[in-house]
């Protein structure tokens, strides 16, 4: 028979440290348990479901174990699942080694055509995140185990990398089949971020599919000699442009303006009236952005502020597994930049946007236009200018990697983007140099 045992605490516990224990017990058997695993609460906002069932899998007349782990994310969420299979051998309990991939990309079978129709590619992003979600929580790749074995060991779910691929070309397709090519390359941004980096082949083919669906506009590139101050992010650009699309550029000296030809810059007097802005990013309440918080306790990443009364911002953006917490270093290959503030901040991280729009005007060196109509955002495609009628800047030499701090004029036709300590100007080729 099986028993299902839970712990209820009143006061704190270890975070992701077991509650729950699952087990298979055999009254006439000296083994005791036959089987089990234990568990941990699901992360906020989340449940996982457990069973397990005893029959023969092998066929050799003895019983094994199956063991089902379902999570969800709200009631009348539909529950993703997925199996283990562990084989009671004469030298012992040994894993299945096909679970739970198998199982998964049969899942991940059914939702690469749900990703190509408009009706049904909601249903298949909620899926490839769902999926995230329950293998950071099973297995011990994604440094956030919450079910482990009898002994209190994480489960090993090994050789990913085919769910990987099909987990990233599913949501950039299914972006693609809603019209949303700024998501698109916001996932094709964070490639990396969840157990592993898709394959050069897929991530190839990923960036040709959302070229055609792109409004692709060329734009040259002018490298400004001035040097705009160094930053430490997150923080505005000290880049930004009047409402005459003026670039303004911020340096340890002062002031500089891009003459209108874009042949030099002009240092600006005290006195001309124009004001610098404060790179420091603040909400209308006071609360100051430090940074990003790659939570391991929670699913989603967090904007960290302070101040009085400040509350970490949380998004519905999925944290990078294993990320920070596996205890190494985790390279985000982006800057998490401002795009507005107001009562909430709006920022781009990993090519996405969190948080709230602010209402009116945003501050110069925002990643949004002054009047708020558009978006600049670095993808490793090119610029995208996110708009009403969007566009993907395709311009010499770009690089992702090493850009930065990017801003757009509200015309639509300039951009700028700090680039290895240097400012450079981007002028869409049909606007007036």
């Amino acid at each position: 028979f099986s028993l299902d045992v839970r712990l209820s605490c009143s006061s704190g516990l270890v975070q992701r440290a077991p509650v729950r224990a699952l087990a298979i017990i055999d009254p006439f058997s000296a083994q005791a348990p036959r089987f089990g695993v234990r568990a941990a609460e699901p992360a906020p906002g989340e449940t996982l479901t457990l069973s397990v069932l005893a029959r023969d899998e092998d066929g050799d007349g003895r019983e094994d174990y199956r063991l089902s782990a379902g999570l969800s994310t709200g009631p009348g969420a539909p529950e993703i699942a997925a199996e283990l299979v562990f084989l009671d051998r004469a030298a012992g309990i040994s894993r299945d080694g096909r679970e739970p991939l198998r199982s998964l990309l049969e899942l991940a079978k059914k939702d690469a055509p749900r990703a190509l129709k408009k009706k049904t590619a909601e249903q298949a992003l909620t899926h490839v995140a769902d999926t995230r979600r329950l293998l950071a929580s099973l297995c011990a790749e994604g440094a956030t185990p919450r079910i482990f074995d009898w002994s209190g060991g994480p489960l090993r779910c090994g050789g990913l990398q085919d769910l990987t691929d099909k987990l990233g070309a599913i949501e950039v397709s299914a972006e693609l089949a809603l019209g949303d090519v700024g998501a698109a390359l916001a996932a094709l941004s964070r490639d990396g971020w969840y157990f592993s980096p898709m394959r050069a082949s897929v991530r190839t083919q990923l960036g040709k599919d959302i070229e055609k669906h792109a409004n692709l506009v060329t734009a040259s590139r002018v490298v400004i000699g001035v040097r705009p101050k160094a930053l430490k992010a997150p923080a505005y650009s000290p880049l930004g442009f009047t409402t005459g699309s003026v670039l303004l550029i911020q340096t340890e000296g002062g002031m500089f303006r891009l003459a209108p030809d874009s042949s030099r810059e002009e240092p600006i007097d005290l006195d001309a009236g124009v004001q610098s802005w404060g790179l420091e990013v603040t909400t209308s309440a006071g609360a100051r952005w430090l940074g990003v918080t790659y939570s391991c306790d929670r699913s989603e990443l967090s904007l960290l502020l302070a101040g009085a009364n400040a509350e970490p911002q949380v998004s519905t953006l999925l944290a990078p597994r294993p990320g920070v917490c596996g205890g190494g270093a985790f390279e985000a290959g982006f800057t998490p930049t401002p795009a507005s503030a107001d009562q909430a901040l709006e920022a781009l991280v990993g090519g996405a946007l969190v948080g709230k729009k602010a209402a009116g005007s945003a501050k110069p060196g925002a990643a949004r236009s002054t009047n708020g109509s558009r978006l600049a955002i670095s993808t490793p495609l090119g610029l995208f200018v996110q708009a009403e009628k969007s566009e993907l800047w395709k311009i010499d030499g770009w690089s992702a990697a090493a850009t930065s701090g990017c801003v757009i004029d509200d015309t639509g036709r300039r951009a700028a983007c700090l680039r290895a300590g240097r400012a450079e100007l981007y002028i869409r080729n049909d606007a007036t140099p």
